[in-house]
């Protein structure tokens, strides 16, 4: 929550310095979960193992930082710009592992 914005239901706390949402006191739960700016990767993904190459297509990914209201937990989040074809929710830590090891599968190339 930014320091000038009041609610009336919840007291929150101020938004962490990544916090880029806007937070008003009408809009309800929803509103108590705070958001980074949004990354982009573009992706290309498929499912390989039943054929060559099987029905590889191109996505564009949309990562952010998220963290709800009063809790310590950091969140990254990872899904398709468009529909569900890819969603990934882990924690910070969890991320950090797992780009640890994707470089690490990635060295062997």
């Amino acid at each position: 929550m930014r320091p000038n914005s009041t609610r009336h239901e919840h007291e929150a706390t101020d938004c962490p310095h990544w916090c880029r949402r806007d937070h008003h006191s009408a809009a309800g739960v929803d509103d108590l979960l705070h958001q980074s700016d949004a990354w982009f990767a573009l992706v290309v993904h498929g499912d390989p193992r039943f054929g060559v190459d099987e029905d590889p297509r191109p996505d564009r990914v949309v990562l952010r930082l998220v963290q709800r209201d009063h809790s310590a937990s950091v969140w990254l989040e990872a899904a398709s710009e468009e529909g569900r074809s890819l969603h990934l929710l882990v924690s910070a830590e969890s991320a950090r592992r797992l780009v640890a090891a994707m470089g690490a599968a990635l060295a062997v190339l």
